[in-house]
Parts: structure tokens; C-alpha cells; sequence
């Protein structure tokens, strides 16, 4: 598959969204109620309303949040699989910023994969997509139920007659698009100078709870935890 430069990602993605980029920004923090590692875009103003209790969230305000990924490392149950965080829900609530958050996520985690047991199609198409960027490698898994293999670094739960993309790891090897880098960075900036006011928790609790209120309106199911 054709390989596609950083500019033409950036190009594409732009296209999907048409929006000011300006007053947004992506975070990253650890939080055990959400179960594990979150990478969510937001809108800052939103989320500044929230915290400073000026504005109350709705279903359409997701306290700021637009799009979101949680990870875990891989467990027993699932297998070494390489050392990969794996995705344990995922949400966006418009297009194209579902594949600026898992960009993130391999920016930040440096390793990552899909869910172990449960991929939706389109989840599965952002997957194959990987394989067009120039800036990842793709780490096969071993079927730990079938191993062909001695080393069990690779042994990982697969999915059957699935695309390969899924099972896999995905290593970046190289620099993400500076958009998505300048996203993370505002993201940073933004949670620093609430950390100075200590806001910082405040900011982080309402970005995962306002994942956890987008995936369970776009899905019907609440996540555990």
C-alpha cells in the first residue's frame, strides 16, 4: 500500500474537519476511575467553563471533549503482545478527530493496538489506515492460544478472519504530523497553567468524565470503573 507523506495527512485531515484548530488541544493523563491512559481532544473554552463552574455539561458538550481514546497495557488474559497498550474504548463525536487521538496515543505510549476482544468496522478501517503512514512499523502478534513461535514476547489474543492490521502492534518510528504535535502541546500548556491555579485534577476528571458521557451516549454502554 502506497505510503502518504506528513503533508498530504495534514491535508486530509483538515479537509475532513474545516474548522479553527485555535482554541483546541489534545491531553494526556493517567486516570484508574477511567481505567487506564486517556488521550482526548477538547475544546478549551468548553472545558474552562466547566472547571471554573460557569457553564454545567450537557449531552452536546461532553464537558469539551470531541474525540477520545483509552488504553491498557496488556494483561495475562491477553498476552505479552509485544509490550503494546491496548485500546479499551474509543469515542469521537466529530470526523477526523478520531484519527488525530490515536496519533497522539502512539506518540505518547510509543507502542499501541487494537482491542484484544472486540473491534468495530470502523475502528478496523482506522486500523488498515495505519499502514499508509511512513512513520509506523507494524509488529505482528503470535496467537497465544496457537503460538508458532518460542519466544512468548509476540503471544497475543487475535482476532480470526479479521483484517492483519488488528493483530499487530503498532511501534512509531518516526515524527507524527506537527498538527497533531502542536495539539498536544497546547494540550500540555493548557493543563500546566490549571496545575499553577490547582485546577489541574478538576480539568482531568471532567475531560474523563466527559469520554465516559460521550461513549456511553454514542455506544449505549456504560464503561465499568
Amino acid at each position: 500500500m502506497k505510503k502518504i507523506t506528513e503533508s498530504e495527512l495534514r491535508r486530509m485531515i483538515k479537509e475532513s474537519i474545516n474548522i479553527d484548530d485555535s482554541r483546541r488541544a489534545i491531553a494526556t493523563f493517567h486516570m484508574a476511575s477511567a481505567g487506564g491512559t486517556c488521550v482526548v481532544a477538547y475544546d478549551i473554552d468548553a472545558l474552562e467553563s466547566v472547571v471554573r463552574g460557569t457553564y454545567y455539561h450537557t449531552h452536546r458538550n461532553y464537558n469539551g471533549v470531541i474525540s477520545g481514546v483509552i488504553l491498557t497495557y496488556a494483561d495475562r488474559h491477553s498476552g505479552e503482545c509485544n509490550g503494546s497498550f491496548h485500546v479499551r474504548r474509543a469515542a469521537s463525536n466529530e470526523k477526523g478527530w478520531g484519527t488525530r487521538v490515536y496519533l497522539a496515543a502512539l506518540d505518547y505510549l510509543e507502542i499501541i493496538a487494537a482491542d484484544r476482544f472486540s473491534v468495530s468496522p470502523s475502528a478496523e478501517g482506522m486500523w488498515k489506515s495505519l499502514a499508509r503512514y511512513g512513520f509506523v512499523q507494524q509488529e505482528p502478534f503470535d496467537d497465544i492460544h496457537n503460538p508458532q513461535t518460542p519466544p512468548t514476547g509476540d503471544d497475543c489474543q487475535v482476532h480470526d478472519d479479521r483484517d492483519p492490521a488488528l493483530n499487530a502492534a503498532w511501534r512509531v518510528t518516526g515524527p507524527i504530523p506537527a498538527d497533531v504535535k502542536s495539539l498536544m502541546a497546547a494540550g500540555d500548556e493548557h493543563l500546566d497553567a490549571l496545575e499553577q491555579e490547582g485546577l489541574r485534577s478538576t480539568a482531568t476528571r471532567a475531560l474523563g468524565n466527559g469520554f465516559k458521557l460521550l461513549f456511553d451516549t454514542k455506544y449505549g454502554v456504560t464503561m465499568v470503573g
